[in-house]
């Protein structure tokens, strides 16, 4: 109702927003981390016809024209991963570490609206995560004290 893609929406603009609300927060008790949940399928974005840069006039609201589900994933993903490299050099002076990880492929219903994508996923089921491996990932980033800005993963 607002207009705006609901991929983008959930995994971008409420990220966006609830980080905005809490870097007051995170600033007064640094140091302090945040962590985006990523995807490593920004990498196919060149792939699925986007360029792997965001042109806002363009892509952000997609068109309906040029609307894929999975395309719309992809940019919404990027999107974090670029919002992350900023936030981190806008408070990396300030102790708040930004990070932005990919938990794994994981074994969700994510895929339930998509025949073709059940079946691609099909193919890479023995090798997913669990959710509860996934979100492993997330809350150690989250909290070990061995990852630091100059750490890489």
């Amino acid at each position: 109702s607002e207009g705006v893609e609901m991929h983008f929406a959930v995994n971008h603009l409420g990220h966006f927003y609830l980080t905005k609300l809490l870097t007051p927060t995170l600033c007064r008790s640094a140091p302090s981390r945040v962590v985006v949940v990523a995807s490593e399928m920004h990498r196919i974005a060149p792939l699925s016809g986007c360029s792997g840069r965001i042109d806002f006039d363009r892509d952000i609201p997609m068109p309906r024209s040029r609307y894929w589900p999975l395309l719309a994933y992809i940019q919404s993903k990027l999107c974090n991963l670029l919002f992350v490299q900023e936030l981190q050099r806008r408070l990396q002076d300030r102790n708040v570490l930004c990070l932005a990880v990919h938990p794994g492929m994981t074994s969700t219903s994510l895929t339930r609206h998509s025949w073709a994508m059940k079946a691609a996923y099909s193919l890479f089921w023995p090798f997913t995560k669990s959710v509860e491996q996934a979100a492993a990932t997330v809350v150690y980033s989250a909290l070990h004290s061995a990852i630091t800005s100059d750490t890489l993963y």
